[in-house]
């Protein structure tokens, strides 16, 4: 099965969740898992 971007994602697609993260714009997720993987759970 191929992702829903029609494509696999490339490491640094995957590695910009880790600033987001750090960033203030994420200060109220806690306790999550993030998944980064283009719909692929979704199929």
């Amino acid at each position: 099965m191929v992702p829903l971007g029609g494509r696999w994602g490339k490491p640094e697609e995957v590695a910009d969740v880790a600033p987001f993260l750090a960033a203030l714009v994420s200060a109220y997720i806690t306790g999550e898992a993030i998944v980064v993987d283009a719909g692929f759970l979704l199929q």
